[in-house]
């Protein structure tokens, strides 16, 4: 009698704790429960994300507490359900309060350090603050967000922003340049090209293709730093961290001292497979190691080799007498760009970008740490794989139209995390949005300083991304 006494209160808590207001605890509730209690609380978990708790201003470890006594009793991986209301398990809070169960029910705990502020709102949940639990009055109610939460009004006037912001740098940029051109001018060449014009030619020709480049290739930048991000945990990581952009120097390099005047075509082949090969490398050295490769060997390893193919790349530019040449490449730029050559690298781009939205989610579980993410079911292998191999086709394919142009992967993401949050769902868009805005404006820049003449790209964003590289370098020294 006593055992099906305390199932009952079990059942009736977990009801609460999965968003069942008391007065709807019915014996339908119980029954499917009794029969399956795993599987319906899970599918309640899935659905009502937000009404899981029912108590109201509760500290966390005390939440937590109740959630551990009442999951861990029916061998539920209770982990994952503390990471879905935001609680971050610690071991020093909960351990010493657990009631006795048996040995087999019980999960290790694993105590990690926060990333960054505002990690404990997980995902999209926004059940948890820094101090405590969102008050849920009632299941058909609504909450007060929580302070750390972005609500969904604002990350939606956020990307209404970003993409008015996107429109209208890339049609002031088609506008201005070494010859001025008037709006109207614009507006009909963009829908009414006429050949016969010569504004009209400027624009469709010159242009155009170099503001439509300039637009997917900081967004390719921008997503490729944010997973770069995401999967290592370090918030000074971009694509450099995988040999891309040393791996595609020493390449072209080397075209330009045994191959002089290949076509553009053939050095954007080159410079995208030196950017394979560098990643390549830097997967072997850190794969080496034994227990395989980690995101800190993968730091380690990308230093490692990005520094020796960045000697490399300086022999023979100096041997040659390439220098010029290779610091041109090297700053970047989008003068080349013509139509012939997004037709290669657009479609590429584009597919990339979309296929790394599948794995936001995952991406967002590595960036708490790889023991929670391993907790809550995620592949850490197969998800770095396929990662990394997105990075590498982003950043890869940049690099060979427009030459290595840094702090766009470093910059972009942290804006987007301070704009729309946590949850690598949100801030995988935001970053193509504002990297494609960065990369527009630094291209116009360049065009507009010293008319007719053009700077490199590389410089008008440095001039953003090395104040914004010393702050954070200078936040995570604080940190430390």
């Amino acid at each position: 009698m006593r055992e099906n006494y305390m199932n009952e209160i079990k059942l009736e808590k977990l009801a609460e704790l999965a968003g069942m207001h008391p007065s709807y605890y019915s014996q339908l509730f119980k029954s499917r429960m009794q029969k399956n209690p795993i599987e319906y609380i899970t599918h309640l978990r899935m659905n009502r994300a937000k009404e899981l708790l029912m108590t109201s201003d509760l500290r966390i470890r005390d939440v937590a507490r109740q959630v551990h006594r009442n999951i861990v009793s029916l061998s539920y991986p209770y982990t994952d359900h503390l990471m879905t209301l935001g609680i971050t398990p610690c071991a020093a809070q909960i351990q010493g309060h657990l009631p006795h169960v048996p040995k087999s029910l019980t999960l290790p705990f694993h105590a990690y350090e926060p990333w960054e502020q505002g990690r404990q709102a997980f995902l999209d949940q926004g059940v948890v603050g820094n101090k405590g639990v969102t008050r849920i009055q009632h299941p058909g109610l609504s909450q007060r967000p929580s302070k750390s939460q972005k609500s969904a009004v604002t990350v939606g006037l956020m990307f209404l922003a970003a993409i008015a912001a996107l429109l209208l740098s890339m049609f002031v940029a088609i506008s201005l340049g070494a010859k001025g051109l008037t709006l109207e001018t614009v507006w009909t060449a963009i829908f009414q090209y006429n050949p016969a014009l010569t504004p009209h030619q400027i624009i469709h020709e010159l242009r155009l293709p170099r503001v439509i480049a300039a637009a997917v290739i900081g967004a390719a930048f921008a997503v490729a730093g944010a997973l770069m991000q995401g999967i290592t945990r370090n918030p000074l990581a971009d694509t450099g961290i995988l040999g891309i952009n040393a791996g595609a120097t020493f390449v072209v390099a080397l075209s330009f001292a045994f191959w002089p005047g290949l076509p553009y075509g053939w050095i954007m082949f080159l410079s995208f497979a030196g950017a394979v090969l560098g990643t390549l490398l830097i997967f072997l050295l850190g794969m080496a190691a034994p227990g395989g490769l980690t995101s800190i060997r993968l730091t380690v390893a990308g230093a490692v080799i990005a520094a020796m193919l960045s000697s490399l790349s300086t022999g023979v530019a100096i041997y040659f007498d390439l220098s010029q040449d290779l610091a041109f490449w090297y700053a970047g730029g989008f003068g080349g760009i013509e139509w012939r050559h997004l037709k290669l690298i657009l479609p590429v781009l584009l597919v990339a970008l979309v296929l790394t939205m599948p794995m936001a989610r995952r991406v967002s579980l590595m960036s708490l740490g790889e023991e929670v993410a391993i907790n809550l079911g995620i592949n850490l292998r197969w998800t770095r794989l396929f990662a990394l191999t997105a990075v590498v086709v982003l950043a890869g394919v940049s690099v060979s139209a427009v030459g290595s142009i840094g702090f766009v992967g470093l910059v972009i993401p942290h804006i987007s995390r301070k704009l729309v949050g946590v949850d690598y769902r949100l801030i995988i868009p935001m970053s193509s949005l504002l990297g494609a805005v960065l990369l527009v404006l630094a291209d116009l820049g360049s065009r507009i300083v010293n008319p007719p003449q053009e700077l490199a790209v590389g410089i008008m964003v440095a001039f953003v991304g090395v104040p914004f590289f010393l702050y954070l370098a200078r936040k995570e020294r604080r940190a430390l």
